[in-house]
């Protein structure tokens, strides 16, 4: 990260609220360590005048205080100040290795480094003996934002794989880590007294530990709510399972409802699912006993055509744990480690299914990483329905906060020329126009007319290839053939009608008439430099994709397009979550930190004609051309 991308950094994210933020918590009381746990080294900590001071001691590793509550997605605010020659950090989403009070902590961490003479790395984020640098090595630039000798300012928003630093209300770090969040998608926070040797002793000091995690919302970083907190909406059962009102759905079987062979009592999604992170949390009574299905081929049969993995009151089991006990993968394999809570209190569990690799994480440990081509599931679909079981009288559980974000293909960048229309027929594409969903026979929007591909307007849709694409050049030339009007161009296009029941989750570089290179975010987003500028918002409206947000960024020139009927040239680059673009050969918008780095790419039916006669895709010129 450069000086002048550090600086539109901060004009862009400056003064950004994150979504569905809930209540902010004190996390030091100020005036003891209450609801702390000092972790490996010996370093002392101790509270002095309204803050936590931690002090080296000689020959001792890092040492860690660590919070005894855990945190996924949350806004972290705090004061630091520390001694000029030692370094220290803040852990985020950490844990123990295996789950043991004494284990090595391993996780994120956010640096804190006093500037010097030469600049120093505060505000990046490391890997914490999870890998090293998270934050790419080429934006790793020694900065002075940090105050040496004083009170420092830290802000860390941890938002799905995406984590944002500032340090003193200026931008460090827009980071995401998709691999780190999956391994570490939930943990501790901690406060490090790096290892210095027998040098010494030094101090660093915390003080205003806030923090307000970051709840509900359908869409964020692509989760999406299996239940809604309020009816069982999205599922279907003929069990008696109860929405309570506070978030919280409870199975209470009914008098004489007994066993588990009630299939149709279990809890089942409407919709199947392929890959998958599914998050759920639940507590049972003593001796509970549930589960949790999933890609079920057949729900009237889901033991033999589908998953389970098994939700039962573990705490007093010693020794190797068989299939059938917490966390067993039924039929397959048990957990590795025994990870049960007490009954009444809420376990996490996290199925990570891509193809044939499972991975399963239970209250922060992983407890699965299977190949299902090699075990006893392997001729189970990859594809199907979530269920949770009913087992019948005695098994009363609660569930909360049930989500899933579905996961794309794997996807390689662009390595060659890529025609995306043959300029016959609409072969590798495919038309999504609501209104056919009642009248099949109404018009195409899309059709091939005289070796162009055209999109008559009406009625609006759009048109989406098969293909997903990243890191790529877009070339399309297009113009407007019955006077002005709208149209677009969708790039990292993913889920069909995601807004107002029309549009698909994406980016839209749009072609309206005057207005060609905008950006309006679709269920995704993206930053540019100067936001409050170019992405106006009305009074409480946040910046955003969703219904209400803000959603239009303005382009840099409105002067750049052909006169109408004339044909236009676009070119976009997607390259990681930046987008740049350019209409007739002038930049109009460049982009940065978008949600998501690929997709489909998708035409619209925006109410006016529009004929194209290049929609085609490029490798991407080396970095800086």
């Amino acid at each position: 990260m450069n000086t002048v991308h550090r600086v539109l950094l901060g004009l862009a994210l400056l003064s950004s609220t994150p979504a569905f933020a809930g209540e902010w918590i004190s996390l030091f009381d100020g005036q003891s360590l209450d609801g702390w746990t000092q972790r490996n080294g010996t370093a002392s900590y101790r509270v002095e005048d309204g803050a936590i001071v931690g002090t080296t001691t000689a020959g001792s590793p890092n040492s860690f205080l660590c919070s005894d509550r855990t945190f996924s997605d949350f806004e972290l605010t705090f004061d630091v100040k520390v001694d000029n020659p030692l370094n220290s950090g803040v852990q985020i989403r950490s844990r123990t290795r295996h789950g043991t009070p004494d284990g090595r902590v391993n996780g994120p961490q956010v640096e804190i480094e006093a500037s010097g003479s030469s600049g120093a790395e505060a505000g990046y984020v490391y890997g914490e003996a999870a890998g090293g640098w998270m934050t790419p090595k080429a934006d790793l630039i020694p900065h002075k934002h940090f105050k040496d000798g004083e009170w420092n300012s830290y802000r860390i928003v941890a938002d799905g794989a995406r984590i944002t630093v500032w340090i003193n209300g200026t931008a460090i770090t827009d980071l995401v880590d998709t691999l780190k969040y999956e391994t570490h998608p939930s943990g501790f926070i901690g406060l490090q007294v790096h290892g210095v040797g027998n040098a010494g002793p030094y101090q660093v000091s915390w003080r205003k530990l806030r923090i307000r995690e970051l709840t509900g919302g359908s869409d964020r970083d692509g989760w999406v709510d299996l239940f809604n907190g309020r009816d069982l909406g999205g599922w279907k059962t003929t069990g008696n399972w109860l929405a309570k009102g506070d978030g919280v759905l409870a199975i209470e079987p009914r008098a004489g409802e007994e066993g588990w062979q009630r299939y149709d009592a279990y809890l089942w999604s409407e919709k199947q699912y392929q890959d998958f992170i599914l998050d759920v949390e639940y507590a049972y009574p003593a001796g509970g006993n549930s589960g949790i299905f999933f890609r079920v081929g057949d729900v009237a049969n889901p033991v033999e055509t589908g998953i389970e993995a098994q939700i039962l009151d573990s705490t007093g089991h010693t020794g190797e744990l068989s299939h059938h006990d917490h966390g067993g993968i039924i039929r397959t394999r048990g957990a590795s480690k025994n990870m049960s809570l007490a009954p009444g209190q809420w376990n996490r569990m996290r199925v990570h299914c891509r193809g044939s690799k499972l991975r399963v994480i239970l209250n922060d440990q992983k407890i699965h990483d299977l190949d299902l081509s090699s075990s006893a599931m392997k001729d189970r679909p990859l594809r199907g329905f979530i269920g949770l079981q009913d087992h019948g009288e005695p098994h009363n559980l609660r569930f909360r906060r049930i989500r899933i974000k579905e996961l794309l293909a794997p996807v390689e960048p662009v390595t060659k020329p890529v025609s995306l229309f043959n300029g016959q027929d609409l072969t590798g594409w495919v038309s999504d126009v609501p209104a056919k969903d009642k009248n099949p026979d109404v018009r195409d929007s899309f059709v091939v007319r005289d070796g162009l591909l055209v999109s008559l307007g009406n009625p609006a849709g759009h048109l989406v290839t098969t293909e997903l694409y990243r890191d790529y050049e877009l070339n399309v030339e297009y113009r407007f053939t019955k006077g002005a009007g709208n149209c677009g161009v969708l790039v990292h296009a993913s889920r069909p009608r995601a807004l107002y029941r029309m549009f698909p989750a994406s980016i839209e570089v749009q072609m309206h008439s005057g207005n060609a290179g905008d950006f309006w975010c679709i269920q995704e987003s993206i930053t540019v430099p100067d936001m409050e500028k170019r992405r106006r918002r009305g009074k409480n409206q946040k910046w955003g994709g969703a219904e209400g947000d803000s959603r239009r960024i303005l382009n840099l020139t409105d002067d750049s397009e052909k006169p109408l009927g004339e044909w236009n040239t676009m070119r976009v680059h997607c390259r990681a979550r930046t987008i740049r673009v350019w209409i007739n050969g002038d930049l109009v918008n460049h982009g940065f930190g978008c949600t998501v780095d690929r997709g489909k790419i998708a035409l619209q039916a925006e109410g006016t004609e529009v004929e194209f006669r290049k929609v085609e895709l490029a490798p991407l010129p080396a970095a800086g051309q």
